[in-house]
C-alpha cells in the first residue's frame, strides 16, 4: 500500500500566516484554526475556505498587536474599536465576525479571561445608512425605470428594501391593495401612498 508522506498544504499555509506573530499571540490563532479545520467533539469541521477567510480577516490586527503586546489577553476593546474605525462595509463585518470567533474560542478554552469583541454590533453603521444616494442617483434610477414592471421593482427595492430573490419570488397573492398590505419574504408590510 502507498503511504502518502507528503506534507499537507495546510501546514505550509499556517506557517506563512503565523510568521511575524509573537509566540504568545500566535499560539491561540493556531489552535483556533486547527480546531476549525479538524473539528472537535463539540464543533464540526469547517471548510478550508472558511478557515482561510477567517485568518486573512484577522491577520493584520494580529500582526499589529504582536508589535505591542505579548499575549492576546492584553488586547482591549479600544484596540478593536481603533481598527474598526478604519474599516467599512463587508470588510468591517467580516473582521468583526472572525475576531469574535477567535476570542470566543480562546475564552472557551481558558486562554483569555474575557472577550473584548463581545457586545460590538456587527451591523452597526455610524451614519444610519450604509450607502446614501444623492438626488442625481435617485433621478437617474427613476428615469431608467420606464416600464411598469421596472417601476415596481424599483419601488420594492428602494422603498421596501426587498432583495432580488424576494422580488423574483413575489406573487400576485402577496399584494392586498384594499387593506394596503404587501408580503415580502414572508413579512407583512404596510403599503404607503407612493407604493400604492
Amino acid at each position: 500500500m502507498l503511504v502518502d508522506d507528503r506534507r499537507p498544504s495546510f501546514e505550509g499555509w499556517l506557517e506563512r500566516k503565523l510568521d511575524g506573530l509573537t509566540e504568545g499571540i500566535g499560539q491561540e490563532p493556531e489552535s483556533w484554526l486547527r480546531t476549525m479545520r479538524d473539528g472537535s467533539p463539540r464543533s464540526r469541521a469547517r471548510s478550508l475556505g472558511t478557515v482561510w477567510c477567517h485568518m486573512n480577516n484577522v491577520r493584520p490586527a494580529l500582526l499589529d498587536w504582536s508589535q505591542r503586546y505579548d499575549h492576546l489577553r492584553e488586547v482591549t476593546r479600544d484596540d478593536i474599536q481603533a481598527i474598526l474605525g478604519d474599516l467599512h462595509g463587508t470588510r468591517r463585518s467580516s473582521f468583526l465576525v472572525s475576531l469574535r470567533s477567535l476570542f470566543a474560542f480562546c475564552k472557551k478554552k481558558g486562554m483569555v479571561f474575557r472577550n473584548p469583541a463581545s457586545g460590538i454590533k456587527v451591523g452597526q453603521h455610524p451614519y444610519g445608512i450604509a450607502q446614501p444616494l444623492g438626488q442625481d442617483d435617485v433621478d437617474q434610477a427613476a428615469e431608467a425605470a420606464a416600464t411598469p414592471s421596472a417601476r415596481l421593482v424599483l419601488v420594492l427595492a428602494a422603498v421596501h428594501a426587498a432583495r432580488t430573490g424576494a422580488i423574483r419570488a413575489a406573487q400576485l397573492d402577496d399584494v392586498d391593495l384594499g387593506n394596503r398590505r404587501l408580503i415580502i419574504a414572508g413579512r407583512v408590510r404596510p403599503i404607503d401612498e407612493f407604493s400604492h
